[in-house]
């Protein structure tokens, strides 16, 4: 399930999207910038579920006027997070 949102968090999208054309890229909501500035989605969130009904994956992703990402965060079924940007170590705590 996919929810969009524009800027005053009203819902401007909301679709039930096969978990195939999700991942092989083939809706706009997902892939297309200019769908989502025409739509006015500035925050998409969804939940991802596998076949057996399981939890694979929720996220929340937020777009510019434009349709442009410019954050996400994934949370995956085993607990660990993709985010963008990432999140970058603090200054000086790398390898010396």
């Amino acid at each position: 399930m996919l929810v969009g949102f524009d800027s005053d968090e009203k819902v401007v999208f909301e679709e039930s999207l096969d978990l195939h054309e999700y991942w092989d890229e083939e809706h706009p909501v997902i892939d297309e910038a200019a769908f989502r500035a025409k739509r006015g989605i500035r925050r998409l969130v969804g939940k991802l579920y596998g076949g057996a009904g399981n939890l694979l994956q929720q996220f929340e992703s937020r777009y510019d006027a434009s349709g442009s990402l410019q954050s996400s965060v994934a949370k995956h079924e085993d607990g660990t997070e993709t985010r963008f940007p990432p999140k970058w170590l603090p200054t000086g705590s790398g390898p010396r």
